[in-house]
């Protein structure tokens, strides 16, 4: 039987989201992440007002939105500059843990992040053979 442990501080989820809509990885972060701690999510850009329901249902008890102001267009997807911004709500907050949706961006960014903040990273990787998906 496996016990889970309640963080002392809460969980901070990267929402992964296009035009508004939260992409379903995400919502699978949310409910694992409940199991833990509190959830705090993290939007980047405009439309979280729209998402807070759908948030709140999968567990989110709070929610930061970040917008940059940068000469570059669409900064976020900078991941330097991503990393920075969930450094900086991982201080605001004291989160316990942060959790990013496998993508290739994703993992840049979680690279910087612990660089960032002095912490450890755990990721999953997926080896594809023929047909089939296996976790490593």
């Amino acid at each position: 039987m496996t016990t889970m442990t309640t963080l002392t501080g809460p969980v901070l989820v990267l929402i992964d989201h296009h035009a508004g809509a939260v992409r379903p990885p995400t919502l699978e972060l949310l409910t694992l992440a409940r199991a833990v701690g509190e959830v705090t999510a993290l939007w980047f850009g405009d439309g979280l007002d729209g998402a807070l329901p759908l948030l709140a249902e999968y567990g989110a008890a709070s929610a930061y939105q970040v917008a940059i102001d940068s000469p570059v267009g669409n900064a976020m997807h900078l991941p330097a500059v991503a990393a920075e911004a969930i450094a900086a709500a991982v201080r605001q907050s004291d989160a316990a843990l942060v959790l990013l949706t496998s993508t290739f961006e994703n993992k840049e960014i979680g690279v910087l992040l612990a660089r960032e903040i002095d912490a450890g990273i755990v990721r999953s990787e997926e080896r594809r053979v023929g047909k089939e998906c296996r976790s490593r």
